[in-house]
């Protein structure tokens, strides 16, 4: 994307703050309890926590899992890694595992892939353009 790598790790790195960048996502807050805990609502009114696991600023990478959530599976596990591309262009890469509850799973995953990972990287790369 055309956005330094610094800006678009501070932004993904804002766990609690999704809601700011990512358009299917209506509201995010901290956990009052936790703020490594991140209770979403999407556009759609479908409500999930999640729980952030580890922060690397050097490598500009975090993980985090679903505590609580609606869909039809088990173990989910994502990833969000930022890599410089030059002083004003960055790579974002945005990966989840999950098992399904039944199924291949791969309906699930294409609705992850389209609703939440590339509307999500193509708002994030959109912020900051005039």
């Amino acid at each position: 994307m055309d956005r330094a790598a610094d800006a678009v790790w501070r932004e993904v790195r804002d766990f609690p703050a999704l809601a700011a960048w990512h358009p299917g996502v209506a509201s995010s807050t901290a956990h009052p309890d936790n703020p490594r805990i991140r209770d979403l609502v999407t556009t759609d009114g479908i409500r999930l926590t999640e729980a952030l696991h580890t922060v690397d600023d050097t490598l500009m990478t975090l993980e985090y899992c679903f505590v609580a959530h609606p869909f039809p599976l088990t173990g989910y596990h994502a990833r969000m890694e930022v890599r410089p591309e030059g002083d004003t262009r960055c790579s974002v890469t945005w990966t989840a595992a999950f098992r399904p509850a039944e199924g291949d799973g791969a309906a699930l995953a294409a609705q992850f892939e389209a609703g939440v990972f590339v509307a999500g990287l193509e708002a994030l790369g959109a912020r900051g353009r005039s």
